[in-house]
């Protein structure tokens, strides 16, 4: 969801004349509508995101012929 001043201005116009808020109207309708923006962008966001699938482990690495380790470096013996 994109935040557009199409809605905040309109609100902010609202609350500085309608509702005789004066400047303080027009800068709280523009932080209310981020603020809702916001909130429905983290809300859409969580409902895309597939919990079990970040979480489930993948078997090509549980099953992984060095353990498991995943960005070591294998062992080579000792350098003499």
């Amino acid at each position: 969801m994109k935040h557009s001043p199409s809605t905040g201005i309109p609100f902010g116009l609202w609350l500085t004349f309608g509702r005789h808020w004066g400047l303080a109207g027009f800068w709280a309708g523009l932080t209310i509508s981020v603020a809702f923006a916001s909130a429905a962008s983290g809300v859409a966001l969580v409902r895309l995101v597939s919990h079990v699938a970040t979480v489930t482990p993948r078997p090509e690495r549980s099953n992984a012929k060095d353990g498991g380790r995943i960005g070591q470096a294998p062992d080579v013996g000792t350098i003499v």
